[in-house]
Parts: structure tokens; sequence; C-alpha cells
């Protein structure tokens, strides 16, 4: 199944203690690929594993099951490319190595 990213992270910033979402997609041996997701917290909210649960629910809802992200990672913010865009190199291989950016809140997990 190919997925998209902008769909995906479109949903989970409607969770409002989500003010930024960059999904990125990581080796699986079970189904080849897992979408994970980088979740930057909006202001006045503490990143929390309920609401990664919450989030990653409305994109299994509105979206499909195989959307869900299997590994939420907060972050402080997202890093960016020298031309303002997401680093999705950077964001894939910390998925792949399972571990968020230094110094970032604890990483709820599915």
């Amino acid at each position: 199944v190919n997925i998209y990213s902008l769909p995906v992270e479109a949903a989970l910033t409607r969770h409002p203690a989500i003010a930024r979402a960059v999904v990125v997609g990581r080796p699986s041996a079970v189904t080849g690929e897992e979408v994970c997701a980088f979740l930057v917290p909006a202001p006045g909210h503490t990143p929390s594993q309920a609401a990664a649960v919450e989030a990653c629910d409305l994109v299994a809802r509105d979206l499909a099951p195989a959307h869900r992200p299997t590994a939420v990672f907060w972050e402080p913010d997202i890093p960016l490319t020298d031309r303002g865009k997401p680093d999705k190199r950077l964001l894939r291989s910390r998925a792949e190595a399972g571990t968020p950016r230094p110094g970032a809140p604890p990483a709820p997990g599915r």
C-alpha cells in the first residue's frame, strides 16, 4: 500500500495538542515499511502518550488503519533543510534508529 505523507500529516494536526507533524517510512519486517510520525506539541500542550494515541486514532478513522503511525516521536521542532523544508532524510534516519532528537521530550510509541 502506498501511503502519502500529506494526508497523514493533515490528520495528525487536526488534534489540538499537535502543532506540526511530519511522517516518514521506515523498514518493517512485517509490512515492508511502517509509518513513523514526528510531532511538535501545540503551544500550551505537553507531549503525552494519550495525545499521540488520540492523533493516531484520528488517522486510522479518517484515512485507513494502514495509515496509522506505528511509532511516534515528540520533537521540540522539526529539522529543516537549507530550503526550509522538513529534513525527511534526517527524520528517517532517526526513525530507523528509534531515537528522537537529543533533548526531545519522551517519545510515546505504539
